[in-house]
């Protein structure tokens, strides 16, 4: 079985493969439309079992310096990612003052270890505006993963909201999570803010299930 959620999510859209036995192994092969490999196997009738990959990855951020293919979160913010004692996190990367915010149990802001969301096809990602007090089946639905936080076990995706009259960049904790939503911080005290509607970045070229060629 695989991990199709993030299987799907981390790897490269514009190659689908096909599953191939070799003795008692697999593998994948890249996949051209009217061409199936000969050591294929079907899935089903006329079905064969395929991956479709998504596109985007972490560079490392030097400040001063953001890389050709990293895209704006909000105006001139960009989609960061901090390590912290509990994981992983989405952050905001200022590059006006060579930092990066994240939210967690308050303000904390980070000068060192950053990294910057890149991706080589930036119309692949849209915001979408969803509201998780009022959920619905498939909310969350090719939403892009940011990271992880290991205190609530949770995996972590982004979002954004206008908060203290600036766009803001933040982690998404999921539902059904009690803590379930977008966190950001307040600049003057540095205490968390939570918003149950807010925009979520998708990647409108992944699925959630594996695909079929044929």
């Amino acid at each position: 079985m695989f991990d199709i959620l993030y299987v799907i999510i981390l790897v490269h859209t514009s190659t689908t493969f096909a599953k191939c036995p070799r003795k008692s192994n697999y593998y994948w092969r890249d996949y051209f439309p009217g061409n199936i490999p000969e050591d294929a196997i079907e899935g089903c009738a006329d079905r064969y079992i395929g991956q479709v990959q998504s596109n985007y990855y972490w560079r490392d951020y030097f400040p001063g310096n953001i890389p050709e293919d990293a895209i704006e979160g909000c105006a001139d913010r960009y989609i960061g990612q901090v390590h912290h004692v509990r994981g992983d996190l989405v952050a905001n990367i200022y590059p006006q003052n060579e930092t990066a915010v994240t939210e967690e149990e308050g303000k904390v802001i980070y000068t060192r270890n950053i990294r910057i969301f890149c991706t080589p096809t930036p119309k692949q990602y849209r915001w979408e505006k969803i509201d998780v007090s009022k959920p619905f089946e498939g909310q969350m639905e090719n939403a892009v993963k940011g990271g992880l936080q290991a205190n609530i076990n949770e995996n972590l995706f982004i979002g954004k909201a206008f908060h203290e009259g600036e766009c803001k960049i933040g982690k998404v904790i999921p539902m059904p999570n009690t803590y379930k939503g977008l966190w950001v911080w307040y600049n003057a005290d540095g205490q968390p803010a939570r918003f149950d509607e807010f925009y979520i970045l998708k990647d409108t070229a992944t699925h959630s299930q594996l695909c079929t060629v044929g």
